[in-house]
């Protein structure tokens, strides 16, 4: 009778273990924390003014949720059955496809904002206001919303040799098989490819107009009358200080998206080629090697929640100076002075 022998893990599922065990913790804490920080920045300080920092605020809230739905399949993972346990299950799974979408149709809102300022000067001062942002951000949420709803009800816990785990519904994965193939086009490629090309037409106006610019503060052009500026102008709002005034900075600031988008792209692509195999190339069971290199291609997704924190301090003088006002007066926003008042475009 021949004696079944125990499969040797992989180098692929080592890795995946070590960073799930050790690595995971402190990525997923930090990336909570941070994206928090991030939204109290930029919604309880004068950054608030800008269109683009209520993107970015989006961008936050959404990476925050993710996170959050990470954490609670790593406490899982851990023995714990919390994701394993009737509602947990279903709101766990449902905020893990619904914010990961957001996230990246919100960062691309990001770039369609920064492609209107450098190239539609005229059509900026009407779109990229406050008012406009927020109506776009409503329209996606509930857009995405509706679109994803069903994954509250194709997810179940199943109990097997006592065990719970929570699965999609045997009776659901042929047909989310098929809508699979259409949330890989439209989560993943068709705003990956957007972003890329905003990205390139992007970098080719500032290589225009000069590397010498590419870092310069706009503040430097004494004649640019930034109260006029589409990255900041409201129509209905007072414009920020000068020193927490983004406008002055629309070149970092263009900077700053690009960067957030290329390394979206680069964290992101390995996932989505192999979830785009997954479900274009065959439905049969995929290789011991594929399954390795996704789980930990999917591992290396959360990172792409974390970073920002990190990036937006180095790129931005205006935020930074934003983290310091917050901190001195946290919830409690002191009153500024304005120097000017604005009138509506």
């Amino acid at each position: 009778m021949p004696v079944m022998t125990r499969r040797q893990p992989s180098f692929l599922s080592l890795v995946y273990s070590s960073i799930n065990e050790s690595v995971m913790p402190v990525v997923l804490s930090v990336g909570i924390l941070g994206n928090l920080l991030l939204v109290f920045t930029f919604m309880l300080t004068p950054l608030r003014a800008s269109a683009l920092c209520h993107y970015l605020t989006a961008v936050a809230v959404s990476d925050f949720i993710y996170l959050l739905s990470s954490l609670a399949v790593w406490i899982t993972s851990r023995g714990i059955n919390l994701q394993n346990t009737m509602g947990v299950c279903q709101i766990t799974m449902f905020s893990l496809m619904l914010f990961g979408f957001l996230k990246t149709w919100y960062l691309f809102a990001a770039h369609a904002e920064r492609l209107v300022v450098h190239f539609g000067s005229t059509r900026a001062l009407k779109w990229c206001t406050t008012f406009r942002t927020k109506c776009i951000i409503i329209a996606i949420f509930v857009f995405s919303l509706v679109g994803y709803s069903h994954h509250m009800w194709i997810y179940i816990v199943i109990e097997w040799n006592g065990i719970s785990s929570c699965l999609l519904m045997p009776e659901s994965r042929k047909h989310m098989a098929e809508l699979g193939k259409v949330e890989v086009i439209f989560a993943l490629f068709l705003p990956m490819l957007l972003i890329v090309m905003i990205d390139f037409a992007l970098f080719v106006r500032m290589a225009i107009k000069g590397s010498k610019h590419f870092f310069r503060p706009d503040n430097c052009h004494k004649t640019k009358d930034f109260s006029q500026s589409p990255s900041t102008r409201s129509g209905d709002s007072i414009p920020p200080p000068p020193e927490f005034d983004i406008s002055r900075e629309r070149t970092r600031a263009t900077v700053l998206v690009v960067v957030t988008g290329l390394i979206f792209l680069g964290i992101i692509l390995p996932s989505s080629i192999y979830r785009a195999k997954q479900y274009f190339k065959s439905l049969a069971m995929p290789s011991l090697k594929d399954r390795d290199i996704m789980m930990l291609a999917e591992l290396i997704v959360n990172f792409n929640s974390v970073y920002k924190i990190f990036l937006y301090p180095m790129i931005l003088k205006s935020f930074r100076r934003g983290l310091i006002y917050f901190f001195r007066h946290g919830f409690c926003e002191k009153k500024i002075e304005e120097p000017h008042q604005e009138t509506s475009v």
